[in-house]
């Protein structure tokens, strides 16, 4: 099995060149020609080579309609959610904010997980700075408590500082998707915009280990571009948004 694909076996993402030629100019890929198995801390590092392709790209409250789904159909105030793919942190900290109270948001828990290290450490700081404006309205929309205390740059930017106590609800790591998931039973399990990188092997890997990690009824939020999770998930559009709910009892 040459570098190519072991990185793919290993990440479930196509490498770049660069990837590659770190593959075949350091031992670890060279341990790969030569068929030996692979150490734990050798696959860390070629998940880390992860960061190279991976696209970050997020936001906070993105899909308005999606978010406004979960807040009034699907949150309760005792839930287990995961943010599978959670990128910088903005879509966990945007569940964490959608009681608009934070200081009602004491009774469930967020896991938020992310194939790159340094996502994960740029989401466990809590920093940002917003400079579209759509993201800056939804913001305002769906937490007028937290909103009211944030101010802007000489850039008209507006500066996020994640407070303790929402931090608190919120469990970061890094993980990958291929591999078993951190828990099972979750309520919610958000999983947007991940499985369009990824090959058909990885991909079915994937919904696999969702399925362990989903309880009966439990809902799956993916993007529109992704790939449909095959049966016992069934299909809800809801406003024009479309949900899966897992059915296996």
């Amino acid at each position: 099995m040459d570098n190519k694909h072991i990185f793919e076996q290993i990440t479930g993402l196509k490498p770049n060149k660069d990837i590659l030629k770190i593959l075949n100019n350091t031992p670890y890929g060279k341990t790969y020609k030569n068929n030996i198995k692979l150490s734990t801390s050798t696959i860390s590092k070629i998940t880390n080579l992860a960061e190279m392709v991976s696209n970050h790209e997020t936001s906070f409250f993105r899909d308005l309609e999606v978010y406004q789904i979960i807040k009034s159909m699907i949150l309760s105030n005792e839930m287990k959610i995961w943010s599978a793919g959670c990128s910088y942190g903005q879509e966990a900290y945007s569940l964490a904010m959608l009681n608009g109270n934070s200081t009602k948001l004491q009774n469930f828990k967020i896991y938020a997980s992310d194939i790159s290290k340094k996502a994960v450490m740029t989401a466990i700081k809590g920093n940002y700075s917003i400079y579209r404006k759509d993201e800056q309205k939804r913001l305002t929309l769906f937490s007028p408590f937290f909103s009211q205390e944030l101010k802007k740059d000489n850039l008209n930017n507006l500066l996020i500082s994640i407070p303790k106590n929402i931090k608190d609800t919120i469990h970061f790591f890094q993980h990958n998707l291929l591999t078993p998931p951190p828990l099972e039973k979750f309520d919610l399990i958000m999983c947007r915009n991940v499985l369009i990188y990824m090959n058909k092997e990885a991909r079915e890997l994937v919904f696999k280990n969702l399925e362990r990690a989903i309880r009966a009824k439990g809902w799956l939020v993916m993007g529109s571009a992704d790939p449909k999770p095959p049966k016992p998930w069934k299909m809800f559009s809801i406003n024009n948004s479309i949900f899966w709910q897992y059915q296996n009892e």
